[in-house]
């Protein structure tokens, strides 16, 4: 089942050299452990290092403030050439077409899933972004264009599959399945290591390219939907404040009438009880003075608040586009 979440974008390219070889390593997806293209190392550059990649995108001006950032980052021993903002669609790896933001809707049930270009038809993967990076940024959902995330303890798979290649001692035909690099041979017992050209037929040399991180929202509007929230709870604290003082300005208005009306009733010779109702009546007068202050401060406060919760709702749409 699919939700009808506004995805805004974000899009990252970033590359590091190879901690093996010193070759620009490719980071075309959340990772964290990435091949190098050039020596085949398996390089673990860490959650944390990726969430220091992709915190920036959550961060900047929300989607109708497009924002493109350069820069050169150095974290935990790496330096890394990046470019990231917001704003935009993803774009066809192939032909370059920005692709509707319709077709990519947030699914629930999967994990992976393509879609066609709009004018190319070339398949663009959409995967959802792990469950570490989703917890760690709300919001963020899925990731187009991206190499799929390795799960903790796994091996990137290779690009094809059910490829045979005969063991160079005995002959035997060796069931490659492209994630281990040495084979071992049941037949003579022997460790194959798979040669270059066959390695990198599994694990084709990869461009840096740009992918994209989808948001149904970003820092910027969990503050505005938290603000929306604050503001939404105070206008109704104020309203029931002003009912309470209204209902409290009643009651006091009725009492000053009815003591109004017994003072008018008193005899010549009830002074006693004359001065006493006109000290209780000048009292009440002045308690109905101070909560027709209140009534029109709390008044005057809550059309302020109501008038916030206004704009900031207005501003929430304009961040979810």
């Amino acid at each position: 089942m699919e939700s009808e979440k506004t995805i805004a974008f974000g899009f990252i390219k970033t590359h590091t050299p190879c901690t093996a070889c010193g070759n620009p390593l490719v980071i075309n997806g959340p990772g964290p452990v990435f091949l190098c293209n050039y020596c085949q190392t398996e390089v673990n550059l860490g959650k944390k290092v990726m969430i220091s990649l992709i915190e920036g995108i959550y961060d900047i001006a929300g989607p109708l403030e497009p924002k493109t950032n350069s820069t050169t980052l150095f974290m935990e021993g790496h330096s890394f050439q990046l470019t990231y903002g917001r704003g935009g669609l993803p774009l066809c790896p192939s032909c370059g077409e920005a692709q509707a933001r319709e077709l990519f809707r947030i699914s629930s049930d999967k994990d992976c899933w393509e879609i066609p270009c709009a004018k190319c038809g070339v398949r663009i993967s959409v995967t959802k972004l792990p469950k570490w990076l989703r917890d760690r940024f709300p919001g963020m959902e899925i990731a187009v264009n991206a190499v799929p995330a390795v799960p903790d303890g796994e091996k990137e798979k290779p690009a094809i599959e059910g490829v045979f290649f005969g063991c160079p001692k005995c002959g035997a035909n060796l069931e490659v399945d492209g994630i281990d690099r040495i084979v071992h041979c049941s037949f003579c017992g022997g460790n194959v290591y798979l040669p270059d050209d066959l390695w990198l037929r599994l694990h084709p040399v990869k461009k840096i390219n740009t992918w994209w991180i989808g948001l149904s929202s970003t820092k910027k509007m969990v503050n505005f939907e938290n603000k929306v929230k604050t503001l939404a709870i105070k206008t109704e604290n104020l309203k029931k404040d002003i009912v309470n003082k209204e209902n409290s300005r009643r009651e006091l208005q009725k009492k000053i009438e009815e003591s109004s009306r017994e003072l008018e009733s008193l005899g010549v010779f009830e002074g006693q009880k004359k001065r006493e109702l006109k000290e209780n009546l000048a009292g009440d007068k002045a308690k109905l003075e101070k909560i027709e202050q209140w009534l029109s401060g709390l008044r005057n406060k809550s059309d302020k608040a109501y008038n916030q919760l206004k704009n900031a709702e207005e501003r929430l749409k304009n961040f979810q586009g």
